[in-house]
């Protein structure tokens, strides 16, 4: 068993390798500050654990009644649901057919975009909505709108993985994360601040990593003594090679590492677990959608959020899987309904011998997020590089490749008239981080080519990793 030996009392007293001991006062104080806010989080945090005993047939019953209640709604709401939903036979008489429900058509990108606001339930300006977009690993930026109520069960998703290995609300984690407002402005927010604060979070941006950067995120791990670390995988492989490189050492064992946004291969997981001294775990989400799903300690497959999300598996495309159409249960300002996410996965039908009955994945193949590299050694996170393509509507699908240190190359299949003002943005925001002196490159194409595996490469670096 990796990590260390973790008791937790009654009175959540807390002990962490036989040494310290500390009452983690601030569990109560968020759940006070949330009830007083009208927050529906401890709610919501109490039927995640009733969901969590359930059996499959009694989980099925009750991701039947959420797909019928967001199904009426989206009929009865949604213009485009309210055409398609009948066309389907899902809809008949003002009641929902379940037994038509794979005949809805997949809900696409493509779709996504076209239809525009005819995806929004007419009282979506009720449920205080925002707006998203997302580039994701297809290199297809699409927007669209989510509202409180789905937030909520996003961060809930996000607190239930943080229980499967035994992290409480307000323990000490660090999110080993990329921030695109971080690099630009130099800051995370106000308010993320004081959430990070109560949460007893600490943020540490990984869009660009050099030497100094990885100096200070082992001094940062040591002082802060985190119970859990989540993190993109190739951030925290990155810490990893770093430490084998160096006589730095890490002098605190986390509980647990959970992973995500590129796949978690067995020799990569067993790379970090053989450094890092503790479990790593995959952990599966987009921003469409939120979370999806998450190892426990057995490792056994991702469970899924069921309270959450209702996920299918569209056909077997390799001998790995096929592709993995989502639907998720909380967004009833825009629903995503059978969404075509891009990913290629494995549905499991055994149950994990952790005693839980949730509906598992195998695995989740073909996305990768790889790092641009300086000349300097300094690495770029291609999530950076996605975020510069959201909310241009006149982008219908991007690559971006690094030729050289000083040459990148972005290929765009462009939607309707270029925007030049869009170009000199996405030119100057590259070389904010890959040095004035870059050449960035604009080619208009066609198409962009997805790899076998059926994903699109977004970010494509040509430059050989000399440190590795």
């Amino acid at each position: 068993m990796y990590g260390p030996v973790r008791a937790c009392l009654s009175g959540r007293w807390q002990v962490t390798h036989g040494i310290t001991m500390t009452f983690n006062w601030r569990k109560p104080v968020i759940l006070a500050a949330l009830h007083a806010t009208g927050s529906n989080i401890p709610r919501y945090l109490k039927e995640t654990e009733r969901v969590a005993r359930l059996s499959r047939d009694e989980i099925e019953r009750y991701q039947a009644a959420r797909l019928e209640s967001l199904l009426l709604h989206a009929y009865q709401k949604v213009p485009y649901y309210r055409r398609i939903l009948p066309e389907s036979g899902v809809i008949s008489g003002g009641k929902v057919i379940l037994e038509c429900f794979e005949n809805i058509p997949i809900l696409t990108k493509e779709i996504i975009r076209k239809e525009g606001k005819n995806l929004y339930a007419s009282d979506y300006l009720s449920r205080k909505p925002h707006r998203n977009a997302s580039g994701g690993s297809t290199g297809e930026p699409i927007e669209f709108i989510q509202d409180k109520e789905y937030d909520e069960w996003n961060t809930v998703s996000k607190l239930s993985f943080g229980r499967m290995f035994g992290k409480e609300i307000g323990e000490r984690e660090i999110k080993f994360w990329g921030s695109y407002r971080d690099i630009l402005e130099g800051t995370i927010g106000v308010r993320n601040k004081i959430q990070n604060f109560f949460y007893n979070r600490e943020f540490i941006n990984t869009y660009k990593l050099d030497h100094q950067k990885l100096e200070r995120t082992i001094d940062q791990w040591n002082r802060f003594r985190p119970a859990l670390v989540w993190s993109y995988v190739s951030s925290v492989h990155e810490l990893a090679d770093f430490l084998h490189k160096t006589d730095r050492r890490l002098a605190h064992v986390p509980g647990a590492i959970v992973v995500t946004g590129s796949v978690l291969t067995d020799p990569v997981r067993k790379y970090l677990e053989e450094t890092f001294r503790t479990g790593v775990y995959n952990q599966y989400g987009s921003r469409e959608v939120g979370a999806i799903a998450c190892e426990c300690r057995e490792q056994e497959g991702l469970h899924v959020f069921d309270f959450f999300q209702y996920v299918e598996l569209k056909e077997v495309v390799n001998q790995t899987g096929g592709e993995l159409i989502i639907t998720n249960l909380r967004n009833y300002s825009m629903p995503f309904i059978r969404y075509q996410i891009g990913d290629i996965g494995e549905v499991k039908s055994s149950y994990c011998s952790c005693g839980r009955q949730s509906h598992m994945l195998g695995g989740v193949t073909g996305r990768t997020t790889e790092f641009f590299i300086r000349e300097d050694g300094t690495k770029i996170g291609g999530g950076y590089i996605y975020h510069l393509f959201d909310f241009r509507p006149w982008v219908k699908r991007f690559q971006v490749i690094q030729k050289d240190y000083s040459t990148i190359v972005c290929r765009i299949v462009p939607e309707g008239e270029i925007n030049d003002r869009d170009i000199r943005d996405i030119e100057e925001k590259i070389r904010q981080v890959m040095g004035s002196s870059c050449t960035v490159d604009f080619e208009f194409v066609e198409e962009i080519e997805p790899t076998q595996s059926g994903k699109y490469r977004f970010v494509v670096t040509e430059v050989p990793d000399v440190s590795s």
